[in-house]
This record gives structure tokens, C-alpha cells and sequence, in this order.
């Protein structure tokens, strides 16, 4: 079929026709998702405040510092003031970064990818992931560091090849996006610098690297003084993102857990008899086949680019584990988790399609597991397919529909009464989007924990809390996830 549609349509690069079906797919969740929580919250504490405090974290209240991923907020601030406020708008950004990310990891496979259908199929990998495009439908600057890394990991390999200044400027100025998106980026940025050290350890005193060592030293410098305010804040709030039970259980077994969230022919909650969980056992499964893969990939010599980006890959995933446990025995700090950690899955996949790849050069039936793989990825993706909810902020998932009911019962009363709804504490942010922007005050929205003593026109809850409500209301709407009561 593949052949066919190529002598029909000589020309066409079926890698970027993957990349489209895959844009356009997130076009219609940019427009249909309900914005999320630490959306709103972005929107409400740092969109709003002038450039100087958004660039420095300036606000007096640092609670939420670590929402404010710098360069997304910016983004979203200049968008609204081109296009008005509307949840699809401050997502524009994204979107664009999806094209930009697709297109740096198309060029970064070029560089050891022969074959066209083995780009695709590593593309399929990368980016058949629920979990991944989530992010690139929200307004986080989580899309924005993978983008950006991609970007620079992309440089990074042409500035070893070459050893000349435009890739390594390239290289750091990726990075620097990178950390300005998420500041998890800092850990690669580590690693770059090791890598760059390490690859020019016989030309220390040469000229040519004098030069490119007062480049590192000054985009260092400049890189840590635009992050320095904004870092101490984030870093002061306490809020850090992660989990404090090990590599293992926060990183592996927790992005497995966000990985199927959405498929519901897998049940991720499943316990066995040994007191294990599926996604326990998933993932001793998963880093088992990875270090098999890995060691399976070493036995087969390829040629020296090849071998230095696996290095570099593995290298990387190595040194974030290491760096994250040794903050964890000095201060506590998370082990990388969920969202967090999809910015290091980048090297981590990378360093998966090499190994496949070193593989199958001398191993043409390893197609036959890339096929299998692949499937899965496809069947996987199929039943995780939803353009209303995400992984992370799955609670949010009703607020257009419940507006959209709440318009339609003012309509049919016409009473002219300024009401109050109350939210459950989930559920507020993201309705309040919403209701500020479809009601313009004649509907006031206000967080609730339930509590008997607080009393609303109308009171939006989840499903399994209903129990919790007071016999004065009654039940109106059921939606997917909350149900809609209303004061007798």
C-alpha cells in the first residue's frame, strides 16, 4: 500500500505525513481541551503581571512560583494581547513547537538513518505517545524544554562532527530555551557541558577551543543570571515537582502509570497475589528490556557516529539518575516524575531507536519485534484517543460542557439574577476560565470544600464525592466526571 501511494505521490515524505496526522490531531485538542488548572493558574498569577515580574518571578506571593515556566508564560502574554483571551490562543505556542520538535527529531535521525521507513518507524516511537502529546496541547512549558532540547541535542551531534562555533552557539542557545521552559533542563545542561568537555580533551590547549571555552563560560554566565531570580524563587517555594521513594518507583513505574492512564483495556490498578501492581511489574519488565536491548545493541560494531550518539544518550539518561539521586541524599529533593520526567525520556527514546537501529544493520529479522513494537504503539494510541481530557489534569475535563449547560438554563430562566455557583476544588480553575468569560458577572463562581455552611445557586462536584452534598440541593446534570446540582 506504502509503495502504491509513494508512485502516485513520488515525492512526499511519509515522515512528515506522520508529523501532520499527528498535528492535526492536536489541533482539534488545542481547540476542544478545557484548560487545566495550572493553566488558569498561569493565566491568573504571572500572565497578568508585567513583563519585569514574569522574566524574574516578581510577585510578592511565591506559593506558585514553579507555575510560572518562564518562556511559555511570555508566549501566552504576547499571544493574548495579539488575539484576545480564549484557552486556544495562549496554546498557539505549542503547536508551533510540536512542528519545530517533529522537524529537529526528523533531522537528528537523518543524521544515522539511511532508510526513510526506519526514520518513520522511530518517529512512530517517539511520538505515538498519549502522555507526550498531552503536553503539546496544553500551554506548559513542558512542550517547549522537549522542543528545545531537541533542538540542541541536534546541534550538539553536528558541533561534534565538526568542532566549529555556529553548531556549539546553536547548542547553547537550544539549551538555554530549554531551561528558560522548565528548569529541569539544568540536569542536561550539565551534561552537555560534560560531553563538550570530554569530546575536546585533546584539543584543550588549542586555539580553536580557547575560543569555544569563553563561549561555554559566557553563555554559562548569561544563562544563569537570566535564570537566577526566578530559580531562587521556585526553589524557595517548596513546590518542587516529584516523587521520594526512589528512581525506580517515582520515575519508571510512575511514567508507565501516566503512560497507559488513558487506555481502558489495560487496568492499571490491577493488584497480584504478591502484593504487586501491573505497573510494578511493567516496569521491571520495561528496564529489563532496555538494558537487554542495550546490551544486545553493544555486540554489534557500527561506525563511530553512531556509537558516540548512543554514548551520549545513555550517557545522559545515566547522569540525570545519578544527579537526581545524590539531591535527593543532600536535600531531599523529588526524584524526576510524570511530567517532569518527559523531558529526560528524550535522550532515553533516542538512545531505544539507536540501539534498534545498530540492530538491525546486521539483524534484518529484529524487524519483526520493530513491527511488534510499532503495533502495539498504534493499538495503544487508538484506545488512549480522546480530544476532551488529559493525563495529569483529568478532573478538568468537563468545564466546556458544564458551561455550556449553565448558558443554556440562564437562557430558559431569563431571571436577570446575578447567581453563584459553587466549585469543588478540582474542579474550580478551570470552570472559572469559563464562567468569567461566557458570563461576564451575572454568574459568580467560588471554590468550596463542601462544607454545609456554604450555600450557592448552583454547586458543581465530582462523581465520588456526591455523597458529601447536603440535602439541599438537587442533582441536575450528570457529566463525564461531575455532576451539576442546583438549590431546591
Amino acid at each position: 500500500m506504502i509503495q502504491i501511494f509513494r508512485k502516485i505521490i513520488p515525492d512526499i515524505n511519509i515522515s512528515y505525513l506522520f508529523g501532520f496526522l499527528i498535528l492535526i490531531y492536536l489541533i482539534f485538542r488545542i481547540i476542544e481541551l478545557p484548560l487545566s488548572d495550572d493553566e488558569y493558574m498561569t493565566l491568573h498569577l504571572h500572565v497578568s503581571q508585567n513583563l519585569w515580574n514574569i522574566v524574574t518571578t516578581g510577585q510578592p506571593n511565591t506559593d506558585w512560583a514553579p507555575n510560572n515556566h518562564v518562556l511559555n508564560t511570555l508566549m501566552m502574554k504576547f499571544e493574548i494581547f495579539l488575539f484576545g483571551r480564549k484557552d486556544w490562543v495562549m496554546r498557539i505556542h505549542i503547536f508551533l513547537s510540536f512542528i519545530v520538535c517533529f522537524y529537529y527529531s526528523y533531522k537528528l535521525f537523518s543524521l544515522f538513518v539511511p532508510s526513510e521507513y526506519r526514520k518513520l518507524f522511530y518517529l512512530i516511537i517517539i511520538f505515538l505517545n498519549p502522555y507526550l502529546l498531552d503536553f503539546f496541547g496544553l500551554a506548559r512549558g513542558y512542550a517547549l524544554s522537549i522542543t528545545a532540547f531537541t533542538g540542541a541535542l541536534y546541534y550538539l551531534i553536528v558541533y561534534l562532527d565538526q568542532f566549529s562555533i555556529k553548531p556549539l552557539i546553536l547548542t547553547l542557545f537550544f539549551m538555554f530555551l530549554a531551561i528558560w521552559s522548565n528548569f529541569s533542563a539544568l540536569y542536561l545542561f550539565a551534561g552537555v557541558i560534560c560531553i563538550i568537555l570530554f569530546e575536546n580533551r585533546k584539543n584543550f590547549f588549542s586555539t580553536d577551543f580557547k575560543t569555544q571555552i569563553v563561549i561555554l563560560a559566557v553563555a554559562s554566565c548569561l544563562i544563569g543570571i537570566v535564570i537566577i531570580f526566578p530559580l531562587i524563587k521556585t526553589l524557595a517555594s517548596g513546590e518542587t515537582f516529584g516523587g521520594k521513594i526512589g528512581i525506580f518507583q517515582d520515575s519508571v513505574v510512575q511514567y508507565i502509570n501516566q503512560f497507559i492512564h488513558h487506555n481502558p483495556k489495560i487496568d492499571r490498578h490491577q493488584i497480584y497475589p504478591s502484593g504487586w501492581k501491573l505497573i510494578e511489574i511493567l516496569g521491571v519488565i520495561l528496564f529489563l528490556l532496555w538494558t537487554s536491548l542495550l546490551a544486545y545493541s553493544f555486540t554489534f560494531d557500527v561506525d563511530s557516529r553512531l556509537k558516540k550518539i548512543q554514548n551520549i544518550c545513555l550517557f545522559l539518561v545515566l547522569l540525570v539518575a545519578v544527579i537526581a539521586k545524590v539531591l535527593f541524599i543532600l536535600k531531599q529533593t523529588p526524584f524526576p516524575s510524570g511530567r517532569t520526567q518527559l523531558l529526560f525520556g528524550v535522550p532515553f527514546y533516542i538512545g531505544i531507536c539507536i540501539a534498534i537501529e545498530r540492530i538491525l544493520i546486521h539483524q534484518k529479522r529484529f524487524y519483526f519485534i520493530v513491527i511488534l513494537q510499532i503495533s502495539f504503539l498504534i493499538w495503544h494510541f487508538y484506545h488512549s484517543f480522546n480530544l476532551v481530557n488529559t493525563i495529569d489534569w483529568w478532573q478538568n475535563g468537563d468545564a466546556k460542557k458544564v458551561v455550556s449547560f449553565l448558558k443554556s438554563e440562564y437562557r430558559n430562566e431569563n431571571s436577570g439574577k446575578i447567581k453563584h455557583i459553587g466549585a469543588e476544588n478540582w474542579q474550580y480553575h478551570s470552570l472559572a476560565f469559563y464562567i468569567e468569560e461566557e458570563f461576564h458577572h451575572s454568574l459568580q463562581i467560588h471554590w468550596t470544600d463542601l462544607s454545609s455552611n456554604q450555600v450557592y445557586d448552583y454547586l458543581l462536584v465530582p462523581k465520588h464525592r456526591q455523597s458529601e452534598v447536603w440535602a439541599d440541593y438537587i442533582p441536575i446534570r450528570e457529566f463525564d466526571k461531575t455532576i451539576l446540582f442546583k438549590l431546591k
